[in-house]
């Protein structure tokens, strides 16, 4: 049988160093596309209810029936629901990233650098690139949500003055 040696922590990062990156990237693009695929999927979404929105608006069924106008104003408290919904859910994909994988691949490229002799440019969490980078992220859902509070304000004046 081979005799095993153990490895420190640093033997094992410095001869796995490219695997090791190799990960953090996958994990920081697996997040980004999280990111994506909720934003995505929120415009989508409030695209379609803001349709239903001004579809029943502009019939005279919203004002005849009951259902129509319970319909009316459930649909912008659902909309509502889906921005804080979204919203939390991008901020702590947000969080993952600027809190763990960014600065692991900081520390990598700093690494990679020492080690190869490179000057490759440090990718970690800048804090202009991610403001300015994540302010669609954060800003989408709260548009819609704000949104969202004025369809329902205006319902409720329309509501009102009847």
């Amino acid at each position: 049988m081979p005799a095993t040696t153990k490895m420190s922590t640093d033997e094992y990062r410095g001869q796995h160093l490219l695997e090791i990156s190799h990960l953090v990237e996958v994990k920081i693009g697996h997040e980004l596309n999280l990111i994506n695929h909720r934003i995505s999927w929120l415009a989508t979404s409030q695209s379609f209810l803001f349709v239903a929105v001004a579809t029943l608006l502009t019939t005279d069924y919203a004002s005849a029936h009951l259902a129509a106008r319970v319909f009316l104003f459930s649909i912008p408290v659902v909309g509502l629901c889906l921005c804080f919904v979204v919203l939390g859910a991008v901020n702590a994909a947000l969080r993952v990233l600027s809190r763990d994988l960014l600065p692991e691949r900081a520390a990598l490229v700093v690494e990679i650098n020492r080690i190869s002799g490179l000057t490759l440019a440090p990718l970690g969490p800048d804090r202009l690139t991610e403001f300015f980078g994540a302010l669609p992220a954060r800003w989408i859902p709260i548009i819609f949500g704000g949104s969202w509070f004025i369809v329902i304000g205006l319902l409720v004046w329309r509501a009102a003055s009847r």
